[in-house]
């Protein structure tokens, strides 16, 4: 990229979501936490009661917001196409024919043609922050496209583009993935896994890839915490992993892997409701979680209403 173009890209705050992403990702451990997800509740299921991946989570695991805009309709397909069209420098027919197959557009096209010295710096901004965002925060299944669907929220300045709610559509999309990999006729899931595997290590100590924390810059995200290796993804480590779940008791999860006091470091995480990402729309229920902390009864009843928290112009909110 040009300077330009990275100035452009810095000023979005999302600039650092390559560099945080796991290599390796422990499918047996994703494996065994899918199997015990409920999507009526958008919780894990486990035997001393439920838990869940909170707003608060993906504010520290990945360093992005939580508040703010929010991601709503993207309009047609037909305009999504054509704007696809029209930030390769191509005819609609040209490109849709060699670029795009299944719903989205080929990653090795989009570098090629969004790199290129001719396509102005706003349409390799464009190009670089799509790419970013379908290989990080909104992984789909192909392996070798992303979906366009983030293109009309690019369409504004940098500056405008750090104002949405990308925590809250990262996390209504990762629920609605692992809603899908539930059902038994599933045998894959997308979505930010590394958000995922992260959580897990945060609250079970018994599956961290090492008892200890790396070191990290003050205010970084909280995923670069932690050294991923290469693990073993035989079936006999997916049976023990699931014994081990199988055993779990209250005591065991840290509860308050951000501190003593988590209100005072997110203010907002106490919204409740239902979060938004495109067409997608969640419930978000911190309050089935929060139980069994006794946060309810120890937080101030009007902190846990979602007018108090929102503004629902600007907030995560239902759309």
């Amino acid at each position: 990229m040009t300077p330009e173009v990275q100035g452009m890209v810095d000023a979005t705050g999302l600039r650092h979501l390559p560099e945080i992403m796991f290599e390796h990702l422990d499918q047996p451990l994703i494996c065994a936490f899918v199997e015990r997800w409920q999507p009526d509740t958008n919780s894990f299921h486990l035997p001393f009661g439920e838990i869940s991946i909170l707003l608060h989570d993906v504010s520290s695991i990945l360093h992005i917001p939580s508040d703010g805009w929010i991601t709503g309709d993207f309009g047609s397909w037909d305009d999504v196409k054509s704007s696809c069209a029209e930030l390769f420098g191509m005819e609609r027919s040209a490109f849709l024919k060699a670029h795009w197959s299944g719903g989205g557009v080929f990653i090795d096209s989009l570098i090629e043609r969004c790199s290129a010295p001719d396509r102005s710096p706003t349409h390799q901004f464009r190009g670089y922050m799509l790419t970013l965002l379908g290989a990080t925060l909104f992984v789909d299944k192909s392996g070798n496209r992303v979906r366009p669907w983030p293109l009309s929220f690019l369409s504004c300045s940098p500056q405008d583009v750090s104002r949405y709610s990308w925590g809250a559509a990262t996390l209504a999309y990762l629920y609605r993935q692992l809603g899908i990999a539930s059902r038994a006729d599933s045998a894959q899931i997308c979505g930010c896994l590394t958000l995922l595997q992260a959580w897990i290590y945060e609250y079970f100590p018994m599956f961290r890839p090492n008892r200890t924390r790396r070191m990290r810059p003050i205010g970084s995200a909280s995923a670069l915490s932690w050294e991923v290796r290469h693990e073993n993804r035989g079936i006999d480590r997916l049976l023990s992993i699931r014994q081990a779940l199988d055993q779990t008791n209250d005591m065991q999860p840290d509860w308050l892997p951000y501190g003593i006091c988590p209100v005072s470091a997110y203010p907002r995480s106490t919204y409740y409701g239902w979060l938004r990402y495109l067409d997608i729309v969640e419930p978000y229920m911190p309050d089935r979680t929060l139980r069994q902390l006794g946060f309810i009864q120890e937080v101030p009843h009007h902190i846990l209403e979602p007018e108090s928290c929102y503004r629902p112009s600007a907030g995560i909110g239902t759309g």
